[in-house]
């Protein structure tokens, strides 16, 4: 037992010794110490892609008679050419749009309008009117 340690004694100083001498060996050559890796900047998280089309969906038990999306520039960008019946969907195409910010204005046969609504159609691109 006393032999083997020993001998893990011997070759564990015979490596100390042989990195010693590669460490001065490259301290007299006048070579900076290694460095660590650097690491890869982290890529930053690509931009949200405005939609090109949305999906309305009305889920209340009335006609909507008109539905417009505005761009945060005051801009509307898309809205329904005809009245969409109560459980219907209807894909409305965005011209123009820029961002993923939008208010959406809605208004029923009723004349009610539900408060604009400001949501990000980069996130989910449908929307559903419900009571």
């Amino acid at each position: 037992m006393s032999v083997r340690i020993a001998l893990n004694a011997a070759r564990a100083l015979v490596t100390i010794g042989a990195l010693a001498g590669l460490s001065g060996m490259a301290l007299a050559q006048g070579a900076p110490p290694p460095q660590p890796a650097a690491r890869p900047a982290a890529k930053p998280a690509p931009r949200a892609k405005a939609p090109a089309a949305i999906t309305v969906t009305n889920g209340r038990g009335m006609i909507l008679t008109a539905f417009q999306v505005v761009g945060a520039d005051g801009k509307a960008v898309g809205s329904l050419t005809k009245p969409l019946p109560a459980g219907k969907a209807a894909r409305l195409g965005l011209k123009g749009a820029k961002g993923c910010t939008y208010t959406v204005a809605a208004t029923f046969e009723d004349e009610s309008e539900p408060e604009d609504m400001a949501l990000d159609l980069c996130k989910d691109p449908k929307v559903r009117l419900v009571d």
